[in-house]
């Protein structure tokens, strides 16, 4: 339909990356800090009594829809509730035990961006580390493949505003609560949009 009107089009992808768009930003924020303020001893206790209770033992949630996958992400979590761990358990479909169970022989995990260091520690936040490893990945290998593909496969050239280095390294020196406010993704967005166009 654009194609029909126009050669180049404006997108809007890496806002969600750079301004805190995405769910597992939310839960991040909204159980990262309690999940550790749980003692350390009765986090892995209730991670072992979910070893020993299974997911599809459990009644009624277990007919609910992707409630073993939850369940298990929560029993990595209750083991591990790091920054780095919590962008783990988000993002990935398999943990390394569940990959072995599907291979013949064992695997070894690549080092990938998940476990850099890059980020400044002037400006290090576990939301910070988050989005910069999305930036890093998940935009790249997912969003922006298919995007090119979508609006090349007509010759419709998508032209990223969000991308612009400048915009980049700005959003990167904010402070979270521009990104992430009481609940709110992307707040410094919303708002600038709020000047041109009312909230109601």
């Amino acid at each position: 339909m654009a194609k029909q009107q126009v050669t180049v089009a404006l997108s809007a992808d890496a806002g969600d990356e750079i301004f805190a768009g995405y769910n597992r930003y939310d839960y991040l924020m909204k159980y990262g800090k309690r999940l550790n303020q749980f003692p350390s001893l009765l986090r892995k206790g209730t991670a072992g009594l979910m070893n020993v209770i299974p997911a599809n033992k459990i009644p009624i949630l277990k007919n609910k829809y992707n409630f073993h996958n939850r369940y298990e992400k929560l029993k990595g979590l209750l083991k591990d509730p790091s920054p780095k761990n919590m962008m783990l358990n988000l993002s990935r479909q398999f943990d390394e035990n569940e990959i072995n169970s599907l291979m013949k022989s064992k695997t070894s995990l690549l080092e990938t961006a998940y476990l850099s260091n890059e980020l400044s520690e002037k400006y290090f936040s576990p939301l910070a580390y988050m989005m910069a490893i999305d930036y890093q990945t998940y935009l790249v290998d997912d969003i922006m493949q298919k995007v090119d593909r979508a609006s090349m496969t007509v010759s419709l050239e998508g032209r990223e505003p969000f991308l612009d280095h400048r915009v980049i390294e700005w959003a990167a020196q904010l402070p979270n609560h521009f990104k992430y406010y009481k609940g709110s993704k992307k707040h410094i967005i919303k708002e600038i949009v709020h000047q041109y166009i009312p909230k109601n």
